[in-house]
């Protein structure tokens, strides 16, 4: 199972002992003596902002560091910031870097490049924004991070998304003081929006076209508020629609959410790409949708076997959809083939579950005595009621570079790199 950064921790521990101080520390790890004497005239500018030196013992809040021009040599520079626990904002500057190497500092969650000859004009603003974001962010709580809860269909049409959206809705129902937010990775049928007649402005396709400023602010404007007390975040593709979510971006965002809100429900769908690998990697719990049907029982059986290669069959949960009392000899047999017990049964109720997704209001909500209502319920106070072992104890590793060389941004494919 994934774990978000290991550094983390630790860099918010240093963070804290430094918001004592009014300075903020930057590391300057440049050699070029043309661009660390237009950093350091800079620095010296903003009364913020104060060069460490080295009989200092002082974490800096930033780092700016100073990267080769081959690949390769630039690639292992970057790889080893993420073992290192105490910078919390990394910027590069260096000659133009290629596009391996610009999507590998987006990874590790650097926020600035400044190619050279240094423009004096961009590091002052970057500093300015750096300052103004660090005195108007909270405090983390080290301890706070949300349970991150994939839902996936063996198949299709076995009503995955209508437990994504009744799960996420009943959690906020019954978790008033928590927050929720509902996430769709499925790129084949991307119709979330329908089932809470929500026309959205954006989507996730909006923060896959613009990953180089990924951020909190960035995520939040995405998102769409519904009368729930939920908000949702739409995948914004379908089979009819070129293009196709990055799973840095994926895997970024979902770490960032789930720092942001207790509960992240993501409604994968039934394609296990490189998306949807991301996300279930991440999550602390999968709930697989299956029925009795023999085609369905046979994917699922694949997809079981799929999660035990990937190391996350210990998350997963099995969810029998459709599920009529009059199939209870059917079980035993099922459990047996797939190895694996079925832990939670949504009855069939195709009416209300009709009538719910034609009207885009959710079952609980409009049918709220039904058994299926009922049932998702009882699902979502189960859930929230459980000790989930595999909470991540620490937050993202992400980031975003503010600015970035312009043709850098042509030459920077992430999907390709993906």
């Amino acid at each position: 199972m994934k774990r978000f950064s290991p550094a983390l921790a630790s860099v918010l521990e240093d963070e804290r002992a430094n918001l004592q101080s009014s300075s903020i520390f930057v590391d300057l790890a440049v050699s070029n003596t043309v661009a660390r004497a237009a950093f350091e005239s800079v620095i010296k500018e903003c009364t913020d902002f104060r060069i460490l030196k080295l009989s200092e013992q002082v974490a800096p809040q930033v780092t700016i560091l100073e990267v080769n021009s081959d690949p390769q040599r630039a690639l292992a520079t970057i790889q080893s910031l993420d073992q290192s626990p105490h910078a919390s904002e990394y910027f590069l500057t260096g000659e133009s870097p290629d596009s391996a190497v610009l999507l590998e500092a987006l990874r590790v969650g650097v926020k600035e490049f400044f190619p050279l000859p240094v423009d004096r004009d961009a590091v002052r603003q970057a500093l300015k924004r750096y300052g103004e974001a660090r005195a108007s962010a909270p405090c983390h709580d080290l301890q706070r991070s949300g349970q991150l809860v994939s839902v996936m269909g063996s198949s299709g049409g076995l009503g995955t998304t209508s437990l994504a959206v009744n799960l996420a809705v009943s959690l906020k129902a019954r978790e008033t003081g928590k927050s929720v937010v509902l996430v769709e990775v499925d790129q084949q049928n991307g119709n979330l929006p329908a089932y809470l007649d929500l026309t959205p402005s954006y989507s996730f396709q909006d923060i896959n076209s613009d990953l180089l400023r990924l951020d909190d602010a960035l995520v939040r404007k995405f998102l769409l508020d519904h009368s729930s007390g939920i908000q949702v975040l739409p995948s914004g593709y379908n089979n009819l629609r070129s293009g196709q979510l990055n799973p840095v971006g994926v895997k970024h965002t979902m770490e960032l959410l789930a720092l942001l809100f207790d509960y992240v429900i993501v409604d994968i769908g039934h394609t296990l790409d490189a998306p949807a690998r991301e996300a279930l990697s991440l999550s602390n719990l999968i709930l697989l949708v299956s029925t009795l049907q023999v085609p369905v029982v046979h994917r699922t059986q694949g997809l079981l076997q799929e999660f035990v290669r990937q190391g996350i069959e210990g998350a997963v949960e099995l969810v029998m959809s459709r599920y009529c009392n009059e199939e209870e000899d059917l079980i035993e047999e099922t459990e047996s083939v797939l190895g694996h017990g079925i832990d939670w049964r949504i009855p069939e109720n195709s009416m209300p579950s009709r009538h719910s997704i034609n009207q885009g209001t959710p079952c609980v909500s409009l049918f709220p005595k039904t058994p299926i209502a009922k049932s998702y319920a009882e699902l979502a106070s189960r859930i929230a009621g459980r000790a989930i072992s595999n909470l991540p104890a620490q937050g993202p590793s992400y980031g975003h570079f503010q600015k970035l060389l312009q043709f850098g941004r042509a030459k920077l494919n992430l999907a390709k790199a993906s």
